[in-house]
């Protein structure tokens, strides 16, 4: 996966498995699995926390439209999430 705004690789990314048996052998063969001198970490993904996603959405958003919602109120951030 990629970051949107930077283009950078973000180090993560999501495969789907025909099998939930063909994913949990997945699991259990490549999680810590030493790969270029680092560990893989290898789950099975699970729903994002709301905090999360308003920080994701925050750091996607272009230029001024970050700058705005930066400061904004609880309130005016919900609004600009739900744009989306």
């Amino acid at each position: 996966m990629r970051d949107a705004a930077t283009g950078r690789a973000r180090g993560f990314g999501f495969i789907e498995m025909a099998t939930e048996e063909g994913a949990q052998k997945a699991v259990e063969q490549f999680h810590q699995y030493q790969m270029q001198g680092r560990a893989l970490v290898v789950n099975e993904a699970r729903p994002r926390e709301r905090a999360a996603i308003a920080r994701s959405a925050t750091a996607t958003e272009a230029g001024s439209a970050a700058a705005a919602t930066a400061g904004a109120s609880r309130a005016s951030r919900e609004s600009a999430r739900t744009r989306w």
